[in-house]
């Protein structure tokens, strides 16, 4: 009896033991599965953001199209984007982790970005840490890269109006002009760079300077007119202007002597027919 019993314990062990082998690796890899999902979850992130620029007649800001963005996680990992035409842009499959960002563009510069980024002394960083799959960054502002010159125009102690400033690149090539007003006073707002500023006005000079303009800044400079080397001078201007000033006064005394005359001889009428005919007698 107990002889009969124990082939079919073995039997039965044995396939205990096949059907064991078959199932755990399929629980390890169904357990091994739901883990890779819930990894892959949280490890891409789309970020989404606008660069813009001034306002707009409603107070809008106005989207910079041709922006480019980069997204540099300082381990090799980097993105570049473009903003298109209403200032957006988009980056997908970001993993988490710590991106420094930069925006560029010709004849602009970076001037201030509310949101999800922080400023990094001369540059912006954003966290991400997977727990949103959809990240909107913020607005950067963007403002031109202009920088400003001004000042006021002397000669004698006194203020010159109508003296014409002029701004040079370094080949040379006229960029800018301005004229000063009645104070003597000038301002040329101009794009980032290095550059030479002087004066053009007749029979004067002053001291040409260079300047370099950044961003924000203003560059004061005072110009005092010298005259110029050779310049002919009467009563204390130059000839040309002498001339200028001698023919108004003889117009303004011919206007004069018109209008007294005209004057004159509506009020005696008869002195101008008395003058005819003692003309006649002569005659």
């Amino acid at each position: 009896m107990n002889e009969d019993v124990k082939p079919a314990s073995a039997s039965a062990m044995a396939l205990l033991v096949v059907i064991l082998a078959i199932a755990v690796p399929l629980i390890d890899s169904d357990t091994a599965a739901a883990d890779d999902d819930d990894f892959f979850e949280l490890v891409f992130v789309n970020v989404t953001g606008r660069v813009v620029t001034q306002l707009d007649a409603k107070g809008d800001p106005v989207g910079l199209s041709g922006v480019t963005v980069i997204f540099d996680n300082g381990d090799g990992t980097k993105f570049t984007r473009t903003t298109n035409s209403n200032g957006e842009f988009r980056i997908d499959e970001v993993a988490p982790g710590t991106y420094t960002i930069t925006f560029s563009k010709d004849g602009y510069g970076v001037l201030i970005w509310p949101g999800k980024a922080e400023k990094d002394g001369t540059s912006y960083k954003v966290t991400l840490t997977g727990d949103e799959t959809d990240v909107f960054i913020g607005n950067a502002a963007m403002t031109e890269a202009v920088g400003t010159i001004k000042g006021t125009v002397y000669r004698n102690g006194d203020e010159v109006a109508g003296v014409r400033i002029e701004l040079y690149d370094t080949s040379g090539r006229l960029v800018k002009s301005t004229i000063t007003d009645r104070y003597g006073d000038y301002t040329i707002q101009h794009a980032t760079g290095t550059y030479y500023v002087s004066v053009n006005v007749l029979n004067f000079m002053a001291e040409p300077f260079d300047v370099t303009l950044g961003v924000g800044v203003t560059v004061n400079h005072n110009f005092v007119l010298e005259p110029k080397r050779g310049a002919t001078y009467l009563f204390g201007f130059d000839l040309t202007h002498s001339f200028m000033v001698i023919g108004g006064l003889m117009g303004s005394l011919i206007v004069i002597f018109t209008i007294l005359y005209g004057i004159h001889t509506s009020r005696n009428p008869g002195s101008s027919k008395l003058h005819s005919d003692s003309k006649k007698d002569q005659n």
